[in-house]
C-alpha cells in the first residue's frame, strides 16, 4: 500500500493492540488504526467500509504446537466445539465490512478441519454472496497435485511435515454481491 490509506485492525485484547502499535512504528507504517474492538460486531461500526478484510480468527493453534510445546498443556477438547462457532461468527461480521468485488481472507493457525475448511463451508452455505476465489499464484513454491487442487479452489492447508512451516489455513473469497 506504500503507505497510502487506511489499514484498521482490531483485537479484544490490549497487550495486542500495543504490540501492533509497537510493530508497525518499528516498521516505519503509519497508516494503521488499531483499536481494542469486539471482532464479533465490526459489521455495525465498518459496513462494507473495506476493499480486503483479514478475519484471523482465534483458534487452538494446533499447528504451531511444533515450536510451542507448551501451548499443548493449554489445550481442552472442549475448545473444537466451541471455537468453530466463535471463527464463524467473526468470519460473519468481517465479511460484513468488505466492499462487493472486496477480498476476505480467513486464516488460522490450527490443522484441524474443524476450524478451517469446516467454518468455510458453513459460511458458504448461509453467504452466497462470497465465493472462493484461486490461490494457487499467490503461493511462494510449487505445487504437487494434491496441494494444487486445494489451492485452485481456494483454500490452502499448510501442514509442518509437508510444507516445512507452521500448520496453518488460508481461505480467500470474493464478495461477488
Amino acid at each position: 500500500m506504500d503507505n497510502e490509506g487506511v489499514i484498521k485492525a482490531f483485537d479484544i485484547y490490549e497487550h495486542k493492540i500495543n504490540l501492533i502499535a509497537e510493530t508497525s512504528k518499528r516498521l516505519g507504517i503509519k497508516i494503521i488504526d488499531a483499536s481494542v474492538k469486539d471482532a464479533t460486531a465490526l459489521d455495525l461500526e465498518l459496513p462494507e467500509w473495506a476493499d480486503f478484510g483479514l478475519a484471523d480468527v482465534p483458534c487452538s493453534g494446533t499447528g504451531v504446537l511444533g515450536r510451542r510445546a507448551d501451548a499443548r498443556w493449554r489445550k481442552e477438547p472442549s475448545q473444537l466445539n466451541e471455537l468453530p462457532q466463535l471463527q464463524l461468527k467473526i468470519l460473519h461480521s468481517v465479511s460484513k465490512c468488505v466492499k462487493q468485488n472486496g477480498v476476505l481472507v480467513y486464516s488460522t493457525c490450527s490443522i484441524e478441519p474443524e476450524e478451517n475448511l469446516g467454518v468455510i463451508s458453513s459460511f458458504l452455505k448461509e453467504n452466497q454472496n462470497y465465493q472462493l476465489h484461486p490461490i494457487e499464484s499467490l503461493l511462494p513454491f510449487s505445487l504437487d497435485s494434491e496441494d494444487q487442487k486445494q489451492a485452485e479452489s481456494g483454500y490452502f492447508q499448510f501442514l509442518p511435515h509437508v510444507h516445512g512451516t507452521d500448520g496453518f489455513f488460508v481461505a480467500r473469497l470474493i464478495r461477488i454481491k
